[in-house]
């Protein structure tokens, strides 16, 4: 199962790739959402693919490596123009995460007990309840609240699942 799956990412998504290094996941999961082998045609059909990407890296010669890579990418042709993803060089424990309807984690339990709470602000953390793993891959469903439109993010941990309260 692709990430891009595992996540259910579909048009109108916004991917967060925190962490994102050289930008290659990102790259990968843009490129998957429109030359996947196994996509459903149908779903290609009437654009239901995700077409904004954003990557933090706290390291500056890391995030202007990434942007290269994605320069790259849309040079030969792997990455739709229609798409845009944007790599930032910023802390990950500062950044705004409101327009994040996924977000993509491969941190440590230390690192997940320090992003939870900032992806949490705005969110209802009692509907965490939605909770799926697959392989070394766990999704986490939350409900935004306080709204009459309910935002759903999917957060996708690799290397742990969030600790439950």
């Amino acid at each position: 199962m692709t990430a891009s799956r595992l996540a259910n990412i579909g048009k109108g998504d916004v991917v967060y790739d925190v962490g994102c290094g050289d930008g290659r996941v990102l790259i990968g999961l843009a490129s998957s959402q429109f030359n996947d082998a196994d996509a459903d045609a149908d779903a290609n059909a009437i654009g239901c693919q995700c077409t904004n990407y954003v990557g933090i890296e706290i390291d500056a010669d890391r995030a202007e490596e990434a942007r290269q890579n994605v320069l790259a990418a849309y040079e030969s042709g792997s990455l739709p123009r229609k798409v845009r993803i944007h790599i930032m060089c910023a802390n990950a424990l500062e950044v705004d995460y409101n327009e994040a309807s996924v977000i993509f984690l491969y941190l440590v339990q230390r690192g997940l007990r320090l992003m939870k709470p900032i992806l949490m602000r705005g969110r209802d953390s009692h509907s965490c309840g939605n909770k799926s793993t697959n392989g070394n891959a766990s999704t986490t469903d939350v409900q935004s609240k306080g709204s009459n439109v309910s935002r759903r993010l999917r957060v996708i941990t690799y290397m742990s699942p969030f600790e439950d309260e």
